[in-house]
């Protein structure tokens, strides 16, 4: 009996996610930088002569060495896929990514570190920072050139990918349990001297890679369970 509810609930999972997949996955959140969006971030520079985040050449940029993150504006969500196109110029550090799940002073930061050369993720909360899982195996970051990065975020997991954008898109590189599961907001970060430009970004709560994450994530827990 329990095999047959098993079998019967990842019949829905897989017809749901087929019958999605035809569909066009439209970003609930993107912005291309062409101007700079009150609507969409939270510009915390409005007094500030030198910004770290600024609009420049179609493009966000971040500039100097202060650690601050640059948030969305956008509903609170726990599950969420978020795609972005960066490029770090040379210069500094390759230390960037995104936090997640973002509320008061807490959230997850899913980011690229440069040593040693790998995903990573972190769990935040007022000043202390606590890695969760294991670290990718290593990925190049060439400076100069632009990379795709992809965050997945479903229940108590995450998952992230990175590669050069025009490249053929790899299976996720990065997959970590995670213990916080507050829904929150999201964030672009980038630390130290890291000097890195967004060319967009795109947010779904409803996305074909989104469900996908999300139905093995179920059928994984369902198979735990026999």
């Amino acid at each position: 009996m329990q095999r047959l509810k098993w079998l019967l609930v990842l019949a829905f999972h897989f017809t749901l996610v087929v019958v999605s997949a035809g569909a066009d996955s439209k970003p609930h959140f993107e912005d291309v930088f062409d101007v700079q969006n009150t609507d969409s971030w939270h510009w915390s520079h409005a007094s500030n002569p030198a910004p770290t985040w600024r609009i420049e050449d179609g493009m966000l940029r971040r500039k100097g060495d202060r650690d601050e993150l640059h948030r969305a504006r956008i509903a609170p969500a726990r599950d969420i896929l978020i795609d972005a196109r960066i490029r770090v110029r040379p210069g500094g550090r390759k230390v960037f990514g995104l936090a997640l799940r973002v509320a008061s002073d807490s959230y997850l930061l899913l980011r690229y570190y440069d040593q040693p050369r790998a995903l990573e993720v972190l769990a935040y909360n007022d000043g202390a920072w606590v890695r969760q899982g294991r670290r990718s195996e290593p990925i190049e970051v060439p400076v100069d050139r632009w990379m795709r990065f992809k965050v997945a975020a479903a229940e108590d997991l995450l998952v992230a990918k990175c590669w050069p954008d025009g490249g053929p898109e790899p299976d996720w590189q990065l997959s970590a349990e995670v213990e916080r599961t507050t829904p929150g907001g999201f964030a672009l970060v980038a630390h130290d001297n890291t000097q890195v430009d967004f060319d967009w970004v795109r947010a779904s709560i409803d996305h074909d890679d989104l469900r996908v994450v999300q139905t093995e994530l179920q059928t994984a827990r369902l198979q735990e369970q026999e």
